[in-house]
């Protein structure tokens, strides 16, 4: 996809469903359920709308879809999923109910819980 045919796209996809933007940063890697700290990271920009959660790494653009709502330990948890190479995989992004700091972690469970985690800011 080209530079010019991926910012249309973009364009696209926020106005017609009104998608908020945020920028985020991989700060851990999970493996096998444990954290591991890692270096600054290129940021990337996610784009959530009603339906759908787009992550924008460089030219990869994954769509992830069918969202649902979690409270775990005072957090708002929005989990998105996605079908991808034979597994699931899945991004959830965690708001505290007294803080505006969001945090994500997108990983894929079996045969253990393996992704990478970190932050976002409003764009």
């Amino acid at each position: 996809m080209t530079k010019l045919s991926r910012i249309l796209f973009i364009f696209l996809f926020a106005a017609s469903t009104l998608a908020s933007a945020d920028i985020c940063t991989d700060d851990y890697i999970i493996s096998g359920g444990r954290s591991i700290n890692l270096l600054p990271d290129m940021p990337f920009q996610i784009l959530e709308s009603n339906k759908s959660l787009i992550v924008l790494r460089g030219t990869l653009i994954l769509e992830f879809a069918q969202h649902e709502n979690i409270i775990d330990n005072g957090k708002s948890v929005k989990r998105y999923s996605l079908e991808f190479i034979g597994d699931t995989y899945y991004f959830d992004l965690m708001r505290n109910f007294d803080d505006k700091d969001i945090t994500w972690e997108q990983y894929a469970i079996k045969p253990s819980k393996r992704g990478f985690g970190g932050t976002c800011r409003a764009d």
